[in-house]
């Protein structure tokens, strides 16, 4: 016996609201995972309630369902950085590959520029270390917020935080924490100008065309990242 559109709708709200799960594809797994047992315990003539609460009851209640979404987490993480480390790879390939070298070329004259014609560079490092502090306090908020989001509830007044959205954060954070200290200690290390400029060229090419590929990867896996709970 199938379950109806209502019935599917208040599978969901048990997750979302009770349960207060966040992840969209745990949430789907579970869904048609509980639609199966569901299903299966209506053609034994239970009602859809007493079917609802002995489905719950199989996967162990709230609390199992919750520490299930965490491992499911473990696990998803890794795969988005698989995935990131694809579309990185991607963007020296086919025609992303023009757009890969004209960014490059780009970098380069910059830096060749400011290597040869800009004098006081202590003053950049020390507006790119004021940038980098006043950075933090993104992944600084993030990871609590997704941490807490559960137990808080006007955390959920806007919607919720997903695990793509805290891999994005906290790989473009790194990636620009590396490239800015990798290019202050290319400074002090004494390389020739012309040494200097083109290893700069390369560390924020490379932060570049990583950035690229997290627009492109926040475009095809954040596009419902979040979503309001009631």
């Amino acid at each position: 016996m199938k379950i109806t559109q209502a019935q599917y709708f208040e599978i969901e709200e048990f997750f979302t609201k009770n349960c207060k799960l966040v992840e969209t594809d745990f949430i789907k797994e579970m869904t048609d995972h509980f639609i199966d047992a569901i299903e299966s315990k209506l053609t034994e003539s239970f009602p859809f309630d007493k079917a609802m609460d002995l489905t719950i009851k199989d996967f162990g209640g709230l609390g199992a369902i919750q520490k299930m979404e965490w491992q499911f987490r473990m696990g998803f993480m890794k795969k988005q950085i698989r995935v990131l480390w694809a579309l990185e790879k991607s963007q020296f390939a086919g025609i992303k590959l023009l757009r890969t070298a004209i960014v490059s070329a780009a970098i380069t004259a910059l830096c060749l520029y400011l290597g040869f014609f800009t004098k006081n560079v202590a003053d950049s490092y020390d507006f790119l270390s004021g940038l980098i502090s006043g950075a933090s306090i993104v992944p600084v908020l993030t990871l609590p917020i997704f941490l807490l989001q559960r137990y808080v509830k006007w955390l959920r007044v806007f919607g919720v935080i997903k695990s793509q959205m805290v891999v994005r954060v906290y790989v473009t954070y790194a990636l620009f924490v590396i490239s800015a200290l990798s290019s202050y200690a290319l400074t002090e290390s004494g390389f020739t100008v012309l040494a200097s400029a083109l290893l700069n060229a390369v560390i924020w090419s490379i932060l570049s065309i990583s950035f690229i590929s997290l627009i492109e990867y926040s475009q095809k896996y954040e596009g419902n990242y979040w979503y309001s709970t009631k």
